[in-house]
């Protein structure tokens, strides 16, 4: 009897060991690979204790990592908050009327302790979800802004689209340039969605977190609703490598914020330097795994493929920053002397036209002299050109005054009115030219009007969007009427 009873009683102590030892137990949850510096792998990594589902304490000495099943001893483990690197945030709230009075009033002041505590490195993005959602503030550092901005939120909706709001603010993470890379969705609910249908789930949510590996921390506040829907938001977090925390009342929101922000602080970089010292493109197995101080333990597994490029680039990035460089250097010369000899070729040209212009004007002058003396009537004077033929004026002749011709806008900010134009006019956007068109396409001293050889000619002025005359692109060309002109996006009749 007393030996059957010993045997029942072993039983009994061999499966409250075996509860225990589950209950003990733990789970390592692990980021995508970034193999950018390789052969430097780095990977996010987190350790869950399965007995109460908070952060199981770890380091290096407790965790270890294998490549192809050979120990790679060379791994080191790092917290945000060692790096002092910055985070993206996006805090979302639910909105809805169930969350009027109190319960907002303490949100909208538990979100202002979470700003308090943020760095300058930090990016924070405020959001609420109601019948729609609603941005309350778009990314910032700026806490004075972000305290403003807080202040707006209202308990609006008659709904809560708790899974749109979710998947808007994980795109709104994903899609904004310039964030730190690391990013974090912080959601408070009653984990209830009311959004029309089945437009989006938890579980499009889920896949969107992991798609971007953005992890989830959810903040359970207890409503009217049944508590089963707060399990939703504890599997989203946890599906997710984020954290639940439980809100039973609006009182503990500021305490909870605030350890959230000490989550977050805690998420943990794994780096190791790899010891695969040909990439192959071959698929390469990774297994990391965590023991505690009960013996339990845990393994996650993982497939890399590290691309030949990855080896290259890692080994000769200088050489391609300097073979860059020097490209940009040859362009920027090439240019230059491309300018210089384009404006040489300018000039020649104009004084080429100017010498010819000189001749045909001596020649009229000298055949007008030979006139005057054969007649013995001189009633014409002729006026010194000087250096500058386009002030030739002849009297008693209208062969060498300048005609007149005026540039009617057909768009632009000019539309409908008419310029009158004359030798030596510039043309563009700065407020120093005769003819100022404020179009940001027009540059800031586009062009300029000559009058050449009785003729108006217009000169490009190295614009950016250059000058076209009858659709053609010009550095120097003849203007009379009835041409097109166009100036960046201004189109101008000659009239």
């Amino acid at each position: 009897m007393c030996k059957q009873k010993n045997y029942i009683l072993g039983i009994c102590l061999t499966f409250s060991q075996l509860c225990f030892m589950s209950a003990s137990g733990i789970k390592v949850i692990i980021g995508d690979p970034d193999i950018t510096n390789f052969p430097e792998i780095c990977m996010s990594i987190s350790v869950r204790d399965t007995a109460n589902k908070e952060d199981f304490n770890f380091d290096s000495s407790t965790v270890s990592l294998y490549e192809d099943g050979i120990q790679n001893h060379s791994i080191a483990l790092q917290t945000i908050g060692d790096r002092n690197e910055g985070v993206a945030i996006l805090i979302a709230v639910d909105a809805s009327l169930s969350m009027a009075g109190e319960p907002m009033d303490s949100i909208k002041a538990s979100i202002r302790q979470f700003i308090e505590q943020i760095s300058d490195n930090d990016q924070v993005s405020i959001i609420s979800f109601h019948d729609d959602v609603q941005v309350i503030s778009d990314f910032s550092s700026e806490k004075g802004t972000l305290y403003e901005n807080t202040g707006t939120i209202e308990a609006i909706g008659q709904n809560t689209q708790l899974n749109r709001g979710m998947f808007k603010g994980l795109n709104m993470l994903h899609d904004t340039e310039g964030l730190p890379s690391n990013k974090v969705l912080i959601v408070l609910s009653d984990g209830k969605d009311e959004g029309p249908g089945t437009a989006y789930t938890d579980n499009d949510a889920i896949e969107k977190a992991n798609e971007y590996n953005i992890p989830i921390y959810s903040i359970g506040y207890h409503t009217k609703s049944e508590k089963r829907y707060l399990w939703v938001l504890e599997r989203i977090s946890e599906k997710t490598g984020g954290r639940y925390n439980d809100a039973p009342t609006s009182k503990e929101l500021n305490k909870i914020y605030s350890h959230v922000f000490s989550q977050i602080q805690q998420q943990t970089k794994l780096c190791y330097v790899s010891a695969i010292s040909d990439p192959d493109s071959s698929e390469h197995t990774i297994s990391i795994t965590v023991v505690n101080a009960n013996g339990s333990s845990d393994t996650a597994d993982l497939t890399i493929i590290i691309p030949p490029q990855a080896h290259v680039e890692s080994q000769n990035n200088w050489i391609y920053t300097i073979s860059i460089l020097a490209l940009f250097v040859l362009i920027a010369y090439w240019i230059n002397n491309s300018n210089k000899k384009k404006a040489q070729q300018e000039r020649d040209e104009l004084l080429d036209k100017q010498e010819q212009l000189k001749k045909e004007l001596d020649q009229e002058k000298k055949a007008k002299s030979n006139l005057s003396d054969a007649s013995g009537d001189d009633r014409t004077e002729v006026v010194d050109i000087g250096e500058d033929p386009r002030q030739t004026i002849i009297s008693g002749s209208t062969s060498g005054k300048e005609y007149q011709i005026q540039f009617h806008f057909e768009s632009g900010p000019l539309t409908g009115q008419t310029k009158q134009i004359n030798a030596g006019m510039t043309i563009g956007r700065n407020d120093k030219n005769d003819l100022i068109i404020e179009d940001n396409t027009v540059s800031g001293n586009h062009c300029k009007i000559e009058y050449q050889a009785n003729q108006y000619m217009i000169v490009d002025l190295n614009s950016t969007n250059g000058t076209k005359v009858n659709g053609e692109k010009v550095s120097s060309c003849e203007v009379k009427q009835g041409d097109k002109i166009q100036l960046g996006k201004v189109q101008i009749l000659v009239k």
